[in-house]
This record gives structure tokens, sequence and C-alpha cells, in this order.
């Protein structure tokens, strides 16, 4: 990113330029200001494009002394300056405040993690202010003055102490971004209604019991950890507003019978899915979900199932379990052939044959992994080995101590602990793990010799 120096700047500083900083007139505070992009203290989903930052070489915590720094920096007209490109490490000593010039249509501020329990006045003077980072503070209140920020974009004041919001929030007509999670907000104003281009609002953790607002424009909303009763009826009016994620508290409703979480924006589903016993019809069609948890597999009262236009790369081997099970539709995922061409056809039963042969297949090139390791692991490794498995040590030093055993079984012994260990996984999964903890061991021929046998044996047709 370039910026543009006026030539009357370009020669004051070539005036300056080999002056020692003890000839300078002593300050206060030093400033320094760079192009240069800080994405430590951006939080995620906010854009850096076009930001400049000040730097207060001291922290500051009292809102008199902030005031009058930041007057001195307005008033100071403050401009890109190469300096701290130039030395880095002063940068590195202050807290970084951002206060590009008056002309800068990307002017952001950052006041975070000050322990600012109230806002300078001067903050709400810039009508060019685009991004406001208040956000880990003391505040308890916003300055009715936040009004006047008419240009701003972005506001973020993310745990602080605020339990309301100022009517005048409204006039931030530009607003796309709020972010007022982990606060103690009991309520939102009725003018809030009026911020009809937000986009993304984050309000979880308060301690809100209603959220009365439909806002058409929204396409993120966070709403966890709140008291809440209802949801307003217009919410189904919010067509761009989509899910990230099932709130845990769904598995509460053990009676319902149809679930339709389709066209959102999901990557997984939560394991609590499987504890809606009575689910007859789950759509999740054109998300973004990889894997399916094992929970699902619990669903014995599924008829119909439609996962359709996700990122789904294989299937749970349990679902033959659901035998009521009829209608299903998983096209336009990431499956792998042969799976792939079957689950086009949409026929059940010929799916679930695959499912069930394909799982006794794994279950058999893990035994057949777990002998090869056996009798190639040397007794001096034994224990590097069993430590890579994660195993307890106390387990260790039992199979260790019984003489009763060889040590080709005291390793079939270690393998098993391992597996019990890790039945959240498919047989598949255990095998790509084992594989990886081989690597780590730096048993290089080992690893090779089982890398073959899975390749050779997923060969075979069945």
């Amino acid at each position: 990113m370039s910026h543009e120096v006026p030539k009357a700047d370009q020669e004051s500083r070539k005036m300056t330029k080999n002056e020692s900083k003890s000839d300078l007139p002593g300050k206060k505070y030093e400033y320094e200001s760079s192009a240069e992009r800080n994405t430590s203290t951006v939080p995620q989903g906010v854009p850096e494009a076009g930001v400049r930052k000040l730097t207060f070489a001291s922290d500051t915590k009292d809102t008199r002394e902030l005031n009058q720094e930041l007057s001195e920096a307005v008033n100071a007209d403050a401009r890109p300056d190469t300096s701290s490109a130039e030395n880095p490490e002063s940068a590195e000593k202050g807290s970084t405040f951002l206060m590009p010039e008056e002309k800068d249509e990307n002017f952001t501020l950052r006041l975070n993690d000050k322990g600012l329990q109230d806002t300078p006045l001067l903050t709400f003077e810039s009508q060019n202010l685009k991004r406001l980072f208040l956000h880990n503070n003391e505040l308890k209140t916003l300055h009715l003055n936040v009004g006047n920020l008419t240009n701003l974009e972005i506001l973020l004041l993310e745990r602080n102490r605020l339990t309301c919001l100022p009517p005048e929030i409204s006039f931030l007509h530009k607003l796309t971004v709020l972010n007022v999670s982990h606060n103690q907000l009991l309520y939102l104003p009725k003018e809030f209604s009026k911020l009809v281009n937000l986009k993304e609002l984050f309000l979880n953790h308060n301690n809100m019991d209603e959220f009365p607002f439909a806002l058409r424009s929204l396409e993120t909303l966070e709403l966890a950890g709140n008291k809440l009763k209802t949801l307003p009826d217009a919410i189904v009016d919010m067509e761009k507003l989509k899910l990230t994620q099932i709130p845990e508290e769904l598995s509460k409703l053990v009676c319902l019978r149809e679930l339709d979480i389709s066209h959102n924006a999901l990557k997984e589903m939560p394991d609590s899915i499987g504890e809606l016993e009575c689910l007859v019809h789950l759509i999740a069609n054109n998300n973004d979900i990889s894997q399916l948890p094992k929970s699902i597999t619990s669903l014995r009262n599924l008829q119909h199932l439609d996962l359709s236009e996700n990122r789904l790369k294989s299937l749970p081997a349990g679902l033959h379990h659901l035998h009521l099970l009829k209608d299903i539709n998983f096209d336009g995922n990431f499956l792998f052939e042969p799976l792939k061409d079957l689950c086009r056809g949409k026929q059940l039963h010929p799916i679930l044959c695959y499912l069930e042969s394909a799982n006794e297949r794994d279950e058999k090139i893990l035994r057949k992994m777990i002998e090869v390791i056996a009798d190639n692991v040397a007794s001096e490794n034994f224990e590097f080995f069993c430590q890579k498995l994660q195993l307890r040590q106390a387990d260790i030093k039992s199979l260790e101590n019984t003489r009763t055993l060889k040590l080709k079984e005291k390793i079939i012994k270690a393998l098993d602990i391992w597996i019990s260990e890790n039945q959240d996984l498919t047989y598949a999964e255990m095998v790509d793990k084992l594989i990886r903890i081989l690597v780590m061991t730096g048993m290089y021929d080992l690893t090779n010799k089982v890398k073959a046998l899975k390749l050779y044996s997923q060969m075979v047709k069945f």
C-alpha cells in the first residue's frame, strides 16, 4: 500500500532527516506513523486495507491524558512517516492508535486494550472515522456523541461492561459491523432497527431476554449466551442471514420431528444432533459440512436425509443402523469413488452395503497393520513407541513389567489400549492416524511397509 506525501512535507523531511533526536524539541510522547498493517490487533473479520497507525510510546489509561494526546495528534495533522518502517523496534514499544490525516478516507482509530472507563470526547469529532476499536476496556456507557460518526462502518465494543447502547447509535447509517459481545446488555434501543446496512451483529454473551428486530441486511447474527425467550416472527424475512453453527441447546428439543437448516454456512453438525430421537426429516443441503458426527446414526426414526451440496468426503459406516431411512440425497459432495456413483442413484441399499463392507475392510487393514508393527518394533523402542501412542505412563510400566508376555504381545496390547481410547474415530481414521504416529517415531522402513499394506488392501475389490 502506498501513500502520496505532499511536496511540502517531503521538503520538511529532507531538512530534518539528519537531525538527531537529541536536537529535536522535547515532547511528552513520541509519535510514529506508518502505513504498515498491524494484523495482531485486528479482530477476525475486519479488513485492513488502507489503514494507517499512530503509535504512542506510553500506554495511557487516563482519559484526560488521552484526550490531550489525541488533540496533539490532530493539531499536528498526523501524516505517514517512513521512520517507523526504518526503525521497527520503536513501533513495538508503544500502544497502537490510528490517527491519519483528516483527508484520509480510511480513518481507523484504535483505543482497544487501554483500560478505559470513558471514551475520549475527541474520538467523536472526526467525520471521516470509518473504524473504531474500543474492545477490551472497562466502558460502562457509550457516549451520546457516537451519533456524530455518520461515516462509521465498523464498531468493536466487545469485552467491556456496557449495560445499554444509546439511541443515537441509530444515526450510524453506514455501520456494517457491530460487535458488543461479552458485555452486560439488557436490551437494545428501539431505534436500533434503523441500522439498515448492518451485515454482522455480535450480541453473544450478554443478558438480553429478547431480540425484537428483524434486520433484513443481516448476514451474521450471534446470540449465544443470552437469556432469550423469543425471537421475532419477522426473522424469517431476514433472507441474507445464515447460520454458521447449530446451538447445542437444540438437543433439548427432544420431540422435534423436522429440522431444516438448509442454505446456511454450517461447517459441521454438533454431536448433540444424535439426541433428537424423534427426528424424522433432516434437511441440511447447501451448507459447508465436511464431516458427519457419529451420533447421527442414533437417529433411529429418521426417514428423510438431505445433505446434498455440501463438502462431505465420506459417510459414517453406522448409517445401516437407521432402519427407517428411505429417502436420501448426497449429490454435489466430494465423495470418493465408487461411493459417489452409488449415491447418485439414491438407492439406499447399495450405499449401506458399500459402507458396511468398507468398514469391515478398514478394520481388517488396521488389524494387519497391528501385526506388521508388532513384528517390527524393537524392544529398546517399545517405551518410546508407547509414548507416541500417548498411553498413560502407568499402562506403559504395567506392560513392561509383565514378564509372561512376549514383546510382540505387549505391542499388540498397547495398540489395543490405543484403539479403545480412540473410539470416536472410524477404522479408516485410525489407520491414517497410526501411520502419522509411525512417521513421528522415525521408523521410516516400518512406515513404508504399513503404507504399502494400506494401498494394496484398498485396491482389492469387494
